[in-house]
């Protein structure tokens, strides 16, 4: 029902996002499921989308970036986990 994060450590003023994207279009016309974008470290705990729920045989690609920042600038994970019930 969602993905948990952990993140160590982030670089100041950055900003990174998180995306769960698939193959298939949606309804919608929507490929991403989920996207976040913070600087915080923590744990952080993002719902999956009921486009993700709804669609559990579709190839979910995870995909990870930093958003805005400067060269040089980090973040670092220390878990990441998909928990559903």
């Amino acid at each position: 029902t969602h993905v948990r994060l952990e993140v160590a450590e982030v670089s100041p003023g950055l900003k990174w996002m998180f995306k769960l994207a698939g193959t298939k279009v949606t309804k919608e016309g929507n490929r991403a499921a989920h996207t976040t974008t913070s600087a915080k470290t923590g744990v952080l705990e993002i719902p999956l989308s009921k486009v993700v729920l709804s669609q559990p045989t579709e190839t979910w690609q995870v995909k990870f970036g930093i958003a805005s920042g400067k060269p040089g600038d980090s973040v670092v994970l220390s878990a990441l986990e998909f928990i559903t019930k």
